[in-house]
């Protein structure tokens, strides 16, 4: 199975804030700013959303990578430094970067609609609770709550931008009532219903592959 979801190119036109939001994946990107030699960047795993200073025609090529896959970010890092300051291939990553089927499936269940816990997500892979806690624990990555209510808010931001009815998106995602809804929305993305449906940038980046 491939380590990588996608692919991506963005160019700023002008000096601009890119806001990035939380999608349960790290992408290794190379940054080319004018004037400046290129740099090798590894993004964190965010828990909300981010905001980026970019300069005016800086150019970034990127891959975001699979949910939960482990990347050794000093090797990676020290065979940037050695002479390949041109670019990341495809091809090179499996050098750096790998999945663990436990750790694969565990964010997979996770991320599965209707379940209501940690701990019935922990059942249904016929294990603990704390076995599960500690499969992600090993990987460096945050508890199994966090996955859950991720993968449960991004489903619910995307039927929100497609407009479907806010009484409508709480009941299928499993939220209590609206308000519930509004507080994950902005725990999560950093506004509200309304603010999401009203902006083109968040709209195109809840389309983008990522954890749900």
């Amino acid at each position: 199975m491939s380590l990588v979801l996608e692919r991506w190119d963005y160019t700023a036109a002008c000096a601009a804030t890119a806001v990035v939001l939380p999608d349960g994946c790290r992408d290794v990107i190379v940054c080319r700013d004018p004037g400046a030699r290129p740099r090798l960047l590894v993004s964190a795993l965010s828990s909300g959303p981010e905001k980026h200073r970019l300069a005016a025609g800086a150019q970034l090529a990127g891959f975001r990578l699979r949910p939960g896959v482990r990347i050794d970010v000093p090797a990676l890092r020290s065979w940037w430094d050695q002479g390949s300051r041109e670019g990341v291939e495809r091809s090179t990553l499996p050098r750096f970067a790998r999945v663990d089927p436990q750790l694969e499936e565990a964010l997979g269940a996770l991320a599965a609609r209707g379940e209501s816990s940690p701990a019935s997500v922990a059942r249904t892979l016929g294990v603990s609770l704390r076995t599960l806690q500690r499969v992600l624990r090993a990987a460096h990555l945050p508890a199994p709550d966090f996955w859950r209510q991720l993968a449960r808010g991004r489903r619910a931001a995307r039927a929100i931008a497609d407009l479907t009815p806010l009484a409508v998106v709480a009941t299928e995602s499993g939220y209590s009532d609206q308000a519930h809804l509004t507080r994950a929305i902005r725990r999560w993305f950093g506004v509200t219903p309304r603010q999401l449906q009203t902006s083109e940038e968040l709209v195109a980046a809840l389309r983008q592959p990522g954890y749900d």
